[in-house]
């Protein structure tokens, strides 16, 4: 196996497709939800959070109005972007409503990481790996007690990936990480869990 598979292949397996749903899966059983909530949240946020941008994101890629699935050109990012905002909101005011207040404090730091970046993104292309990978290690860490601290080395092994295929500059990988790292345990800590 080359370098280049190799980093491609990282770049997936810590990619959207894998860590939303540790995500999901993490936040909906760590968070004290009842069972009912768990199976009444559980298909709404896999299909909110995951298949509902995939599906446009497919789309988008089937007109040739996105180039590729990595999303590459930042002028392409303001379509999924937008989707996977509103629709992330959208799980997070049915989080609100239906959900024990720990599910509603992830969901809405969670959607503020997904508003700070697609705001950046407008006039800045930052790594949104490194947005997602730090964003999930650190909640779910958060979930299970401060005890998975290896999950951070993660952080670096995708980063060297991005690099690598020269998806993003080194401060494009460290803004990513700074920005999502500042919102996560700031809300974290304005809720009043750290």
């Amino acid at each position: 196996m080359t370098l280049k598979q190799i980093a491609k292949s990282i770049s997936f397996i810590l990619g959207p497709y894998v860590l939303l749903p540790t995500l999901i899966v993490s936040s909906l059983f760590k968070t004290g939800l009842t069972q009912p909530q768990q199976i009444f949240l559980m298909p709404l946020f896999f299909f909110l959070v995951i298949i509902l941008p995939t599906g446009v994101l497919y789309m988008l890629i089937r007109t040739k109005k996105i180039s590729d699935w990595d999303v590459r050109k930042r002028e392409e990012r303001y379509k999924i972007f937008t989707v996977f905002m509103a629709s992330t909101l959208l799980a997070t005011i049915v989080s609100y409503y239906e959900a024990a207040p720990l599910f509603f404090h992830i969901c809405l730091i969670s959607w503020a990481v997904v508003f700070a970046t697609s705001m950046i993104t407008l006039l800045w292309k930052i790594s949104a790996h490194a947005v997602l990978n730090t964003s999930v290690f650190l909640i779910v860490n958060f979930l299970f007690e401060w005890k998975l601290p290896f999950l951070y080395l993660l952080i670096p092994v995708v980063s060297w990936a991005r690099y690598y295929h020269k998806h993003h500059s080194l401060l494009q990988i460290c803004a990513g990480i700074a920005i999502s790292s500042l919102i996560i345990l700031s809300g974290l800590y304005l809720f009043g869990y750290i």
